[in-house]
């Protein structure tokens, strides 16, 4: 018997092995893909903790070098138009979809920062830092920088 095209039950078959094979590997992408994302937020984070300690140097008031204040806005309203300019891109956190920047946060005192991403579970812990320059409130899966301590 010449058999010439293939039954539905072999079309089948052959689909449904392919389903399994990406069921398997598509975990597998995913977590290549966050640790991916984490080392980008890494890299990201710390040229923009650069450029606001260079603000910092290059910035006072009465005398006194100042940080930014806290806002969600840090490399637009603060690092980018600043002269002399401090960064030539606006890095943007990787986990979250759209244009949102990095958090920042200046302790009440103005002494130390905090700048974090919302990582993996794209959901970010309510992070502070306090005078003393101890970063609280992130979780687990969030990155972060600082000129204190806690991340």
């Amino acid at each position: 018997m010449n058999k010439k095209s293939h039954t539905i039950i072999e079309i089948l078959v052959v689909l449904s092995a392919l389903i399994i094979i990406v069921w398997i590997a598509f975990p597998r992408f995913q977590a290549m893909w966050d640790q991916g994302y984490t080392a980008q937020a890494k890299a990201q984070m710390s040229m923009v903790k650069a450029a606001v300690v260079s603000y910092y140097l290059n910035h006072s008031q009465s005398g006194v070098h100042i940080f930014p204040p806290s806002t969600t806005t840090l490399q637009a309203t603060y690092l980018y138009p600043a002269t002399p300019q401090f960064i030539s891109n606006i890095f943007y956190q990787p986990f979250v979809p759209g244009s949102q920047e990095y958090n920042y946060l200046l302790s009440l005192g103005g002494k130390f920062f905090v700048l974090w991403s919302v990582g993996v579970n794209k959901a970010g812990g309510f992070v502070s830092i306090s005078d003393a320059g101890v970063v609280s409130g992130k979780d687990s899966d969030d990155i972060c920088v600082t000129n204190g301590s806690g991340c």
